[in-house]
């Protein structure tokens, strides 16, 4: 799995359409810097996807059985924006308007990538959610790091 870092500000214009700054084009594979699937995301902003990225993220998804229920309405939630994209000839992605409206995108946009994950906000959505910062960033480091710490002495 890839590693992305970077928050960037960036403009979308009048027909939908944003150029992912060249920082984290650098980082992305380059057999996968053409092809994109783009998707809802979690908290209100959009996921995107290089498409060896979504390749690994789709079979973990497709690997959910059948005939559970719970898996099949996370399947048909998880894949009911999912739309398929290639950079223009200007090096922008065209962003669905029903991706558009269920975000919030209006002209100023933030890409946030960290881990494995790239997510388009809303200027204003995403300043909202790091206004959300926890009273002890300190606790949750605990909380949630231990854990991973344990996991990965484990492997």
């Amino acid at each position: 799995m890839a590693t992305y870092i970077g928050t960037y500000e960036v403009k979308m214009d009048a027909k939908g359409r944003l150029r992912l700054p060249s920082a984290l084009m650098k980082q992305i594979a380059e057999t996968s810097r053409r092809e994109y699937v783009m998707n809802r995301g979690f908290e209100g902003c959009i996921s995107l996807f290089p498409i060896e990225e979504w390749k690994t993220v789709s079979e973990a998804v497709n690997s959910l059985s059948p005939f559970r229920k719970e898996d099949r309405e996370f399947q048909r939630y998880f894949y009911r924006a999912a739309t398929q994209l290639e950079l223009d000839a200007n090096d922008r992605l065209l962003v669905p308007k029903a991706l558009q409206e269920f975000a919030g995108l209006k002209d100023d946009v933030i890409i946030h990538a960290y881990a494995n994950s790239i997510e388009i906000w809303s200027a204003e959505k995403y300043n909202q959610m790091l206004d959300k910062e926890p009273e002890d960033f300190s606790d949750m480091a605990d909380r949630v790091m231990s854990a991973a710490l344990e996991k990965l002495k484990k492997n």
